[in-house]
């Protein structure tokens, strides 16, 4: 009788512990963890801004997620 309370107590700690800690963590959407996104025009996956391949056409940028997709872009093959 007295494990079952020991074992009862260990995991209503546990699930406390859980559970403030979880709400110290950020939730997802804000502005900490949000990325913009910009669609490669070639093959349309979105790709996080700063990562992506950008090329310039006049006053136009353009973003891409690799290298092939910019070379198919900048050969017509859209």
């Amino acid at each position: 009788m007295l494990l079952r309370l020991l074992i009862l107590a260990l995991l209503v700690a546990a699930v406390a512990w859980l559970v403030t800690r979880r709400a110290r963590v950020a939730p997802r959407g804000t502005a900490d963890t949000v990325r913009p996104l910009v669609q490669d025009p070639v093959c349309k996956t979105f790709v996080p801004k700063e990562t992506a391949i950008v090329v310039r056409r006049g006053d136009e940028d353009f973003y891409f997620c690799g290298r092939e997709c910019a070379e198919r872009f900048e050969q017509g093959e859209t």
